[in-house]
């Protein structure tokens, strides 16, 4: 299992084909990372390593091996995709069967890939985003990941921890927490759309359009009368 995870995300990159592969990341002040050209921030946690463009990610936070238990590693990944997305119920639920389908089709090793659960939250800065929690099992081994999903004006990110399924079950465990508080940290240099903007900027400019229609036919009518 001492690369499960690295081989989970060289298959997952695979699979979201669309990822963006900019810049590597660059640390700037409060030890947060920044991905450049994306206008995406985040604060690692404490002590855990930090990788530019490793394993098909944009960004790879690794903590140290627990308990010198040499079997895995818990990673917390960053992917970059081009455009925004509407973070409301409707790509909560979208996404939460992409996030499921991409992965259960990642290797034969991985069973019973399923979404335990999604609800919308509000990171640090008060921005909108989607957290997930999904299960498996690689061979016998149960594992659990937490995903979040954030957009920009610009671009969509999702942030991905990866751990035994114990890290999350187990209520003294602070690894679930030290992992949350850096995604939870994450920074966005705009915000998405919502997705009845347009609709709503476009029937505002249509009902202009028929009332300025109405207001040239009563001038006009009028203009006739007086001849």
């Amino acid at each position: 299992m001492l690369r499960i995870f690295a081989l989970i995300w060289l298959s997952l990159q695979a699979a979201f084909a669309f990822a963006q592969a900019p810049r590597p990341p660059v640390a700037v002040t409060g030890g947060r990372i920044e991905i450049p050209e994306t206008g995406f921030s985040i604060v690692p946690p404490a002590g855990w390593d930090v990788l530019r463009n490793s394993h098909g990610s944009s960004l790879l936070f690794k903590a140290a091996k627990q308990g010198g238990d040499v079997r895995y590693e818990p990673t917390i990944q960053v992917l970059v995709f081009q455009g925004y997305r509407y973070i409301d119920d409707l790509t909560q639920a979208e996404y939460g069967k992409l996030i499921v389908e991409k992965f259960s089709l990642l290797s034969n090793q991985i069973h019973n890939y399923r979404n335990r659960s999604e609800e919308k939250i509000k990171l640090e800065s008060g921005d909108e985003a989607i957290l997930y929690y999904t299960e498996f099992s690689y061979d016998d081994i149960p594992i659990m990941q937490m995903h979040i999903l954030v957009s920009s004006a610009t671009h969509h990110f999702l942030m991905t921890y990866t751990d035994l399924a114990q890290a999350f079950d187990t209520e003294k465990s602070t690894a679930l927490g030290t992992a949350f508080g850096s995604m939870h940290s994450a920074l966005l240099d705009s915000k998405p759309p919502s997705r009845f903007q347009a609709p709503i900027i476009g029937g505002v400019c249509a009902l202009l359009l028929v009332i300025l229609w109405f207001a040239s036919r009563i001038f006009r009518s009028r203009r006739l009368a007086r001849l």
